[in-house]
């Protein structure tokens, strides 16, 4: 599985955040920049899943083929399942 995030650092708003009130178990009562630091580790951790810093996806195509643009290159990538998690902006 691969995740693909266009900033070097995993986490979005989660890390501006001074609390975040949503948090339960293993992240109540952490600040945001926390959570997102106990996330990022535990996806780097993981053997089944490659983070791409830095990328952005720059088509979808059939049979869940994706083309990535990661610094000076295009990276193809076909995958089993793809999921769209394009983030939040607290209104």
């Amino acid at each position: 599985m691969g995740n693909f995030h266009d900033q070097p650092v995993l986490g979005g708003h989660l890390r501006d955040m001074s609390s975040a009130p949503f948090a339960e178990g293993r992240y109540a009562s952490q600040p945001g920049h926390e959570i997102a630091a106990i996330l990022d580790r535990d996806l780097e951790a993981h053997p089944g899943i490659e983070v791409l810093r830095d990328a952005t996806a720059i088509g979808v195509y059939e049979d869940n083929f994706l083309a990535i643009h990661r610094g000076e290159e295009i990276v193809k990538l076909r995958s089993q399942e793809i999921i769209v998690a394009t983030g939040a902006q607290e209104i």
